[in-house]
């Protein structure tokens, strides 16, 4: 066999034994994740994600602006149109999709070795490492974005890394990271670096290169523009969760809200806009991003500091949950438990990170190691200017993982003389594995641990055994308005309108800030024949959210049956002026 033909079969070798073992790792991390509820019952976002692709399945359109970016709900609904729509088929095809992205890192860590002579092996390790990279396998199996978004960013990043002339794979680049866009806004950040590679092995139209590649990038953003434009979002190009996410990494309690999940104390956070009249998509996120720039603008010094503070743990070993709790899932999977752990070091990532940066200062004379590093350090600030989570450094681990895996050989290759740099790789390791209050603050109570079970086994239509769980969490935690709330939510659900009455009531002394507990007295109270109650939870609701939709909704309805006409469209009124659309309000309001 011929040299050339040899490599390639070896090449296939490589592939085939990374796909494999990666396919492997992820369906048995799925057999123990289908143990608990949260296989068949998403939460928080991932439970978002699922109902907007049934939507978009079954009647082909949100009918809305979308909030969050929604190339993973458009995929996910694309399965559910296929007759994929088994826990088990989605996590099969979720778990190939991850096999993809390793095998790909195979050929992107080929193509970053520093010594070509050891290319294959660099390629070959670092296709294993991302095979066995713990958050990579949790995040592979979880119904969020970054299944999609990485294999579209790893194949963005091997175009642009390709030697040659101009041709159609660079407008293939640009429409890549233009679809990745549309999964996660800050792939965005991965044009600009992938033009400047590209552009140093295209000597001639390279003015040409930048305007195909964009014009690609920005076809799959003008459907997601288009989409907002037509739903009441005129002027949102991806998602309208900007301005909330940059305002909970940047207000004097951003440590809180950071830190906060949706429930009693997060409810009145969000809907600050709102009670103030802000009420459609762009004006909201204009609102909270006001707010955002306004606290930079009078407290410079401080926006300094926090956003200083959250870039060291944008590189800090230690994963920081945001969805759901890492090690809720880590105690049902033994995969997780091996892939991802915290003992003195934060692994994987707190050895990762130090090995790759030590790979970029290494080799910072190679143009190409400084484009990296650039890219490192604008996705790592951008990052860091809203705020950390787990999933949202991925994109970044896409480039580490191959520079790590480089150092790492390097280090073994000249170790009889690699004091130096073995010194500052343990300086990287203990810095970056440090122990922080903060960080471990992020951790799930028990009861919100309670939470996200039960709200689990609700999801996949599993009342009675909510109902068992909340009941439970209720008896350990009586002053937690979460699990009153959810006992509440489950009990009038199942038609118990006068069990979930009094746990109502004490909702509202524990937070009286929330309107969601008053809709549902309104409720229930309205379900047990007394509208006099019902109208005037609704009123109360009112008074702390003077627009809020359901609210306003439910109370002109109300008033209208009880022949209050013109109570009844002074608030319709006020709910069509605010850009809501219902067609019984608009026939009230006339």
């Amino acid at each position: 066999m011929s040299e050339p033909l040899l490599q390639l079969s070896r090449a296939r070798r490589d592939f085939w034994l990374v796909g494999a073992l990666a396919l492997s790792v992820r369906l048995l991390h799925a057999h123990y994740l289908a143990q608990t509820p949260f296989f068949e019952g998403p939460v928080i976002d991932a439970a978002v994600n699922r109902g907007l692709a049934q939507q978009l399945a079954t009647q082909g359109d949100t009918g809305a602006a979308f909030y969050q970016p929604p190339l993973y709900a458009g995929f996910l609904s694309l399965l559910y149109r296929a007759g994929l729509q088994s826990a088990w088929s989605v996590a099969f095809v979720q778990a190939l999709l991850g096999a993809a992205t390793c095998v790909l890192l195979v050929q992107l860590g080929r193509r970053l070795a520093s010594d070509p002579e050891s290319a294959r092996w660099v390629g070959l390790v670092t296709g294993l490492a991302a095979a066995l990279y713990g958050p990579f396998v949790l995040f592979d199996l979880e119904l969020l974005p970054p299944c999609v978004v990485q294999p579209l960013l790893v194949t963005a990043l091997l175009l642009a890394l390709r030697r040659g002339p101009l041709d159609v794979k660079d407008a293939w680049l640009g429409s890549l990271l233009g679809l990745a866009t549309t999964g996660w806004t800050l792939s965005a950040l991965f044009l600009p670096i992938c033009l400047a590679l590209r552009a140093r092995h295209v000597t001639k139209a390279r003015a040409f290169l930048a305007a195909l590649t964009l014009s690609a990038a920005l076809l799959p953003l003008a459907v997601t523009a288009r989409h907002n434009a037509s739903h009441g979002a005129p002027g949102v190009v991806v998602s309208y969760n900007f301005g909330i996410n940059l305002w909970l990494g940047n207000n004097p309690r951003w440590r809180d809200t950071w830190r906060a999940r949706p429930g009693a104390e997060f409810e009145p956070e969000i809907e600050r806009p709102d009670r103030h009249g802000v009420t459609t998509p762009a004006e909201r996120s204009r609102y909270f991003a006001e707010r955002a720039w306004d606290d930079a603008k009078r407290r410079p010094l401080a926006g300094v500091t926090r956003t200083a503070e959250k870039l060291y743990y944008v590189f800090a070993g230690r994963e920081i949950r945001r969805d759901q709790d890492i090690q809720l899932l880590r105690d049902a999977s033994p995969v997780l438990r091996v892939l991802l752990w915290e003992r003195g070091l934060a692994f994987p990532f707190g050895l990762v990170a130090p090995l790759a940066l030590l790979a970029l200062w290494r080799r910072r004379a190679e143009p190409e190691a400084r484009l990296l590093a650039g890219g490192v350090a604008v996705y790592g600030l951008a990052v860091a200017l809203f705020f950390v989570s787990s999933r949202y450094r991925l994109p970044l681990v896409l480039v580490l993982l191959p520079l790590a895996i480089d150092q790492a050989r390097e280090l073994w290759r000249a170790r009889s003389a690699a004091l130096r740099p073995a010194l500052a790789l343990a300086s990287g390791v203990v810095l970056g594995s440090w122990p922080s209050d903060f960080i471990a603050g992020f951790s799930a109570s028990a009861a919100e641990r309670g939470l996200l079970e039960a709200s689990a086994w609700r999801n996949q239509h599993r009342p009675d055994r909510a109902e068992s769980l909340a009941t439970a969490l209720g008896r350990r935690f009586p002053s937690d308005p979460n699990v009153l709330m959810l006992l509440a939510e489950l009990r009038a659900a199942a038609g118990s309108c006068r069990e979930a009455v009094p746990l109502l009531t004490r909702i509202l002394d524990l937070a009286p800030r929330t309107a969601s507990p008053r809709l549902l007295l309104a409720d229930c109270y309205e379900a047990l024949g007394d509208e006099n109650r019902a109208q005037r939870q609704l009123a109360n609701a009112l008074a702390l959210h003077p627009y809020h939709p359901v609210a306003l909704r439910r109370a002109s309805l109300l008033l209208w049956r009880q022949q209050r006409s013109r109570e009844a469209r002074l608030l319709a009124a006020r709910f069509l002026a605010s850009g809501y659309t219902d067609p019984e309000l608009e026939r009230i309001a006339r």
